[in-house]
């Protein structure tokens, strides 16, 4: 499956073959599908430069030293949601009538210099659709995916190219997290990891699928911490507590929007924020139980070849192309299938 991905796959410690795995960086031909396994600075292609200059209609003047690294940090280190493989900084100089980065480029630096944190501009990135687009830029041995037109599904759906493997995973679900109707026909399985970039850049596609099929589609969470994400594991743990206490998706949502706080005082401070009962929420997260919880997502991740974040099943089989076409391309073949 071509993919465009950076992914460390870790077994747990304790059941870490003798041979060690290594990172494995992929740049191919998959257009509006990315994965990630660095933190959120280092989101997009690591082939990127560092861009300072040259960045066409976007103005840095007015900035002091400090804002003008913490907009240049910024742009340098999210990518551009056009469905290329390149940061927004990258897209500016590679593809300088990119429609999208022409808009999102100078939007950060105008919060910047309006006084908003790196919080504050991260969480308003992460609020903007994913939108495929031709990109000249980029040289693929297949065309970007096209953005579908129509806000409900597509008609063609059904008959556009395939974006599921063949292989059907039996993954487990029960205990998992569940938006919508349980007995919903078809099942998205996502697996993610909280200090993703790309996992976050992914919520306003899920929420569009999900409102689109509200009474056919169930999404279930299965946490995916990567090793080479430090606080990702910490940040699962949070999440597992909260689910202890009714609040997965609450927190869930907060975890995405503070990617910059998830070491043990910030992830204690969320559950304050979300009204948790703080002495069940700190023992829980050092409990056993929930720590035995996460090894069996990580253990149903590997048994599907889960190989970076985030990764999508539908009905047990994996999505190739994260994007809204295939999602409804993906559904419709899943509704049109005998039941199992």
């Amino acid at each position: 499956m071509p993919v465009d991905d950076c992914t460390l796959y870790h077994a747990p410690r304790a059941a870490r073959p003798l041979a060690p795995f290594t990172l494995v960086c992929l740049l191919a031909a998959a257009p509006g599908w990315a994965s990630d396994a660095s933190p959120p600075a280092a989101s997009a292609r690591a082939a990127d430069s560092f861009y300072r200059e040259g960045l066409k209609d976007v103005d840095l003047s007015g900035l002091g030293e400090a804002e003008r690294e913490r907009a240049l940090a910024i742009l340098n280190g999210n990518p551009c949601v056009c469905g290329c493989r390149y940061t927004l900084a990258s897209c500016r100089v590679q593809d300088s009538e990119c429609v999208r980065s022409r808009e999102l480029a100078p939007e950060v630096v105008r919060r910047i210099r309006a006084g908003e944190s790196d919080e504050q501009v991260l969480a308003y990135l992460r609020s903007q659709p994913i939108m495929p687009r031709p990109h000249p830029g980029v040289t693929s041995s297949s065309p970007p995916a096209s953005p579908s037109p129509d806000p409900g599904p597509s008609p063609a759906a059904a008959t556009a190219a395939p974006v599921l493997e063949e292989r059907a995973y039996d993954i487990p679900t029960r205990g998992a997290p569940v938006r919508n109707p349980p007995q919903a026909p078809v099942t998205i399985v996502e697996f993610a990891d909280f200090q993703c970039g790309f996992c976050a850049q992914s919520l306003p596609l899920l929420e569009r699928v999900l409102s689109e099929y509200p009474g056919q589609v169930r999404l279930v969470f299965k946490h995916f911490p990567l090793d080479s994400h430090p606080q990702a594991r910490g940040a699962a743990l949070a999440a597992l507590a909260a689910q202890a206490q009714d609040q997965f998706w609450l927190m869930h949502d907060r975890l995405f929007d503070s990617r910059d706080r998830l070491d043990r005082q910030g992830l204690e401070q969320i559950a304050g924020e979300l009204g948790l009962d703080l002495e069940r929420f700190r023992r829980d997260m050092d409990s056993d139980a929930l720590r035995d919880r996460l090894q069996e997502d990580l253990r149903d991740g590997r048994a599907a070849e889960v190989s970076g974040t985030p990764m999508f099943y539908v009905n047990g089989r994996k999505l190739r192309v994260r994007s809204l076409a295939a999602f409804e391309q993906a559904i419709a073949q899943a509704l049109q299938a005998p039941s199992r």
